[in-house]
C-alpha cells in the first residue's frame, strides 16, 4: 500500500515539473524581451540541458532520445528540485527581473 501511494505521489510529481516546465516556456515567449514573437524552441531545449545538468551534475552527458525524468535516475528530491527551479524561473521572469537570454543563462547558473 506504502509503495502504492509513494510511486502514485512520484508520478503526479514528475506531471506536475513537467506542467511547469510547459508554464516555463510561455513565460520565456511572453516575458523575456529578446525572445518575445520568435519561435524559441531552441531556446527551450537549451534550459531544459541547463537544469538537467545543474540537477544531474554527476551525469556529463545526456541521451536525446532518453526522458531522464520518466528513469529511475530522477529520484523524488531531483523531481521536485526541477518543480522548484522552474517555479521560480516563472516567477523571474513575471516579475521582469530577467533582463535578456544572458541573463536568463547567468540566473539557472546561479540557482
Amino acid at each position: 500500500m506504502i509503495d502504492i501511494f509513494l510511486s502514485k505521489h512520484f508520478v503526479k510529481l514528475r506531471d506536475d515539473s513537467g506542467n511547469v516546465f510547459k508554464a516555463l516556456n510561455l513565460a520565456i515567449d511572453q516575458w523575456l524581451p529578446d525572445c518575445k514573437g520568435k519561435n524559441n524552441r531552441a531556446c527551450y531545449i537549451q534550459v531544459a540541458t541547463m537544469l538537467r545538468a545543474k540537477i544531474f551534475p554527476e551525469i556529463k552527458t545526456f541521451k536525446r532520445e532518453v526522458n531522464i525524468w520518466n528513469t529511475d535516475l530522477a529520484t523524488y528530491d531531483q523531481q521536485y528540485l526541477r518543480e522548484d527551479y522552474e517555479d521560480k524561473l516563472v516567477a523571474f521572469l513575471k516579475a521582469g527581473l530577467i533582463r535578456d537570454w544572458e541573463h536568463l543563462k547567468e540566473i539557472i547558473e546561479r540557482l
